[in-house]
Protein backbone atom coordinates (compact mmCIF):
# COMPACT_ATOMS: atom_id res chain seq x y z
CA UNK A 1 0.00 0.00 0.00
CA UNK A 2 1.18 3.65 -1.20
CA UNK A 3 1.43 5.80 1.88
CA UNK A 4 2.55 8.72 0.22
CA UNK A 5 0.32 11.52 0.95
CA UNK A 6 0.36 13.54 -2.47
CA UNK A 7 -1.61 16.66 -3.59
CA UNK A 8 -5.07 15.93 -4.61
CA UNK A 9 -5.12 12.27 -3.27
CA UNK A 10 -7.13 11.91 0.08
CA UNK A 11 -6.33 9.69 2.31
CA UNK A 12 -7.38 5.43 2.84
CA UNK A 13 -10.33 6.17 5.01
CA UNK A 14 -11.50 8.27 2.18
CA UNK A 15 -11.71 5.57 -0.55
CA UNK A 16 -15.05 3.41 -2.08
CA UNK A 17 -17.97 3.71 0.01
CA UNK A 18 -17.32 5.85 2.53
CA UNK A 19 -16.17 8.56 0.37
CA UNK A 20 -19.62 8.52 -2.04
CA UNK A 21 -21.52 8.31 1.69
CA UNK A 22 -19.23 11.46 2.69
CA UNK A 23 -19.98 13.38 -0.74
CA UNK A 24 -23.93 12.60 -0.70
CA UNK A 25 -24.23 14.24 2.87
CA UNK A 26 -21.97 17.24 1.89
CA UNK A 27 -24.49 17.34 -1.16
CA UNK A 28 -28.00 16.46 0.34
CA UNK A 29 -27.54 16.99 4.10
CA UNK A 30 -27.55 20.92 4.02
CA UNK A 31 -30.89 21.61 2.07
CA UNK A 32 -32.65 18.52 4.44
CA UNK A 33 -31.49 20.27 7.68
CA UNK A 34 -32.59 23.80 6.28
CA UNK A 35 -36.12 22.32 5.07
CA UNK A 36 -36.09 20.44 8.54
CA UNK A 37 -34.94 23.52 10.24
CA UNK A 38 -37.76 25.39 8.07
CA UNK A 39 -40.53 23.86 8.85
CA UNK A 40 -40.31 22.64 12.47
CA UNK A 41 -39.83 26.22 13.68
CA UNK A 42 -43.18 26.94 13.06
CA UNK A 43 -44.81 23.88 14.15
CA UNK A 44 -43.12 22.91 17.45
CA UNK A 45 -43.75 24.07 20.66
CA UNK A 46 -41.46 23.04 23.18
CA UNK A 47 -43.04 25.81 26.18
CA UNK A 48 -45.13 23.04 27.54
CA UNK A 49 -41.92 20.57 28.37
CA UNK A 50 -39.34 23.26 29.57
CA UNK A 51 -41.99 24.96 31.45
CA UNK A 52 -42.39 21.61 33.85
CA UNK A 53 -38.08 22.75 35.39
CA UNK A 54 -36.27 25.43 35.95
CA UNK A 55 -32.51 25.82 36.00
CA UNK A 56 -33.02 25.65 39.50
CA UNK A 57 -33.42 21.82 39.25
CA UNK A 58 -31.17 21.30 36.78
CA UNK A 59 -28.04 22.78 38.68
CA UNK A 60 -29.39 20.88 41.92
CA UNK A 61 -28.93 17.67 39.62
CA UNK A 62 -25.99 18.28 38.68
CA UNK A 63 -24.58 19.36 41.60
CA UNK A 64 -25.93 16.20 43.19
CA UNK A 65 -24.06 14.07 40.78
CA UNK A 66 -21.17 15.97 41.28
CA UNK A 67 -21.35 15.35 45.26
CA UNK A 68 -21.78 11.83 44.90
CA UNK A 69 -18.64 11.54 42.39
CA UNK A 70 -16.65 12.98 45.39
CA UNK A 71 -17.98 10.84 47.61
CA UNK A 72 -17.01 7.74 45.60
CA UNK A 73 -13.95 9.36 45.10
CA UNK A 74 -12.88 9.86 48.44
CA UNK A 75 -14.35 6.37 49.34
CA UNK A 76 -11.73 4.52 47.10
CA UNK A 77 -8.96 6.79 48.23
CA UNK A 78 -9.61 5.96 51.57
CA UNK A 79 -9.33 2.26 50.99
CA UNK A 80 -6.70 2.16 48.88
CA UNK A 81 -4.61 4.24 51.81
CA UNK A 82 -6.29 1.97 54.51
CA UNK A 83 -5.55 -1.45 52.43
CA UNK A 84 -1.62 0.22 51.87
CA UNK A 85 -1.29 0.56 55.51
CA UNK A 86 -2.62 -2.96 56.44
CA UNK A 87 -0.24 -4.71 53.62
CA UNK A 88 3.10 -2.30 54.56
CA UNK A 89 3.37 -0.10 51.80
Amino acid sequence: MDKTNRVGRLPSFFQGNQMKFFKQALKYGSPAALLAAGSAHAALDLTPMTGAFSATDIVVGILAIGATLAVVYTAQKAATIVLGMLRGR
